[in-house]
């Protein structure tokens, strides 16, 4: 239709059908007949007949279709399409399928453009990309202070890039007396394009349970995910670094200053178990016990000191004998009586190093050993007996003994000592008892090791003996 022969035989019009066609022409004159049948085609020029386009979603594989019609071969082209979709092509071009995984979100304007050999032509369409919110995975290992760290990590999900950050609770940081991570010796490093992120640094002090609230956001979030997780690094419990010896005598009445000093984590505490006339003042990782002793001689205290913090404690323990105070004789006005002048002859002056290591069998006959009293331990056990001590200067002295192997544990220790000028143990001697890490123990333990500290006078012969009761 549209189309028209003249008599002088040309075919003109406007087509109104594309397709094609055979035409048949027909021919007189007076000499006779004849007819031509001819093929015929009649090219339309290609319009995109599809109307809209389904949206697509990051992260997820996509498939649409549009349709053309015209006159095949049909080409395509839409510049706007992201480069992780293509086109393919179908039906000699009358169809085209869009295909791939978005990675990015977005809403586009494509100008789809088809073409043949008559022409081309154009539609505009809009194509969504919506976008997958984030979520969040993270964890936090344990740490330690002075070492690297790298151990809290979070990893986002979602349409890609993906902002992440982290909160400190104004409660907390008043709590851990921090203001930032930096604060810790830390520092928070993110890569949006990957949806990662992590904690690292050196951390410069201990801390248990810090909570860190991450936070992750991107263009298809209408609110931020979270994911809570806490800190905590390990310090380095107190040690004593400098203290007193751990035995020493004064004289009574005498200023008493200890200083003790410890390593260790920071915000290390010291604390003293209360003694009368004894203070404790601090000073950054430094402790001082100050006083006064006793105004009597012969008498003991025990100094305890304690360095705590966060991962720990010590403990150091002095023990301090008063003495008699040295005095100054009276001036003699007969120079030849100067000799019998009355100064003491207790000296101020502690024994700290052991006097005997002592392994004994098990022998406990105590007859050939010289003035040691049975009927004293008439109702006690020998635990131990040693051999007899000359002492040639007084003060407190350390021993290490080694109890009988049958001796059971939880029975109380005494100790007997038996001096050559007396029969039984007088009120000036005394003795304390202490395991192999140093504490002090009354009754005997699994272990035989035992250390003993006692005072002895100059000028006696001891023969001890360790008895159980």
């Amino acid at each position: 239709k549209g189309m028209t022969l003249s008599a002088s035989g040309d075919l003109a019009g406007t087509p109104t059908k594309p397709g094609n066609f055979n035409i048949t022409l027909k021919a007189s004159n007076s000499g006779g007949k004849a007819q031509l049948r001819l093929p015929f085609t009649v090219y339309e020029k290609p319009t995109v007949t599809s109307s809209k386009l389904s949206d697509a979603t990051t992260g997820k594989r996509y498939s649409a279709k549009l349709n053309a019609k015209g006159t095949g071969p049909i080409s395509w082209d839409v510049p706007e399409l992201p480069s992780t979709l293509t086109l393919t092509t179908a039906k000699n071009g009358a169809q085209v399928t869009i295909s791939g995984t978005p990675t990015a979100a977005e809403e586009l304007t494509l100008h789809i453009k088809v073409s043949n050999d008559v022409g081309s032509s154009d539609k505009t369409l809009t194509f969504k990309i919506k976008g997958v919110a984030p979520k969040l995975k993270a964890t936090s290992t344990r740490g330690k202070t002075g070492e690297a760290y790298s151990g809290t990590t979070v990893t986002a999900t979602g349409t890609l890039p993906i902002t992440i950050g982290y909160e400190i609770s104004d409660a907390d940081k008043e709590k851990f007396e921090i203001d930032d991570l930096d604060d810790l010796g830390l520092s928070f490093v993110t890569s949006p394009d990957e949806g990662k992120a992590a904690i690292v640094g050196t951390p410069n002090q201990s801390i248990k349970g810090l909570p860190i609230v991450f936070t992750a956001t991107n263009v298809a979030a209408t609110t931020p995910a979270t994911k809570k997780v806490k800190l905590t690094f390990a310090g380095t419990k107190p040690a004593f670094t400098t203290s007193p010896e751990s035995n020493m005598s004064v004289p009574a009445g005498s200023a008493i200053s200890l200083s003790f000093t410890a390593s260790g984590s920071d915000k290390i505490t010291f604390t003293l178990t209360p003694v009368t006339g004894l203070t404790l003042t601090q000073d950054g990782n430094t402790a001082t016990v100050s006083g006064t002793a006793p105004a009597e001689a012969k008498k003991k205290i025990t100094v305890k000191v304690t360095a705590a913090n966060a991962d720990g404690k010590a403990t150091k323990k002095v023990v301090i004998q008063t003495i008699e105070a040295e005095t100054t004789p009276e001036p003699d006005p007969d120079p030849e009586e100067e000799e019998e002048a009355s100064v003491s002859t207790m000296p101020d002056k502690s024994k700290t190093e052991s006097v005997a290591t002592l392994t004994l069998g098990a022998e406990r006959d105590i007859s050939s050993i010289r003035k040691i009293d049975a009927d004293a331990l008439e109702g006690y056990t020998i635990a131990a007996v040693l051999p007899e001590i000359t002492v040639t200067e007084s003060g407190l002295y350390d021993l290490e003994v080694d109890l009988f192997e049958d001796i059971e544990a939880g029975r109380k220790l005494v100790w007997f000592a038996f001096p050559q000028n007396r029969a039984t143990n007088d009120d000036d001697e005394f003795a304390e008892f202490y395991d192999a890490d140093g504490a002090e123990i009354t009754e005997t333990t699994e272990a035989h090791e035992i250390g003993v500290s006692v005072w002895l006078n100059s000028g006696d012969l001891y023969a001890p003996v360790i008895a159980v009761e």
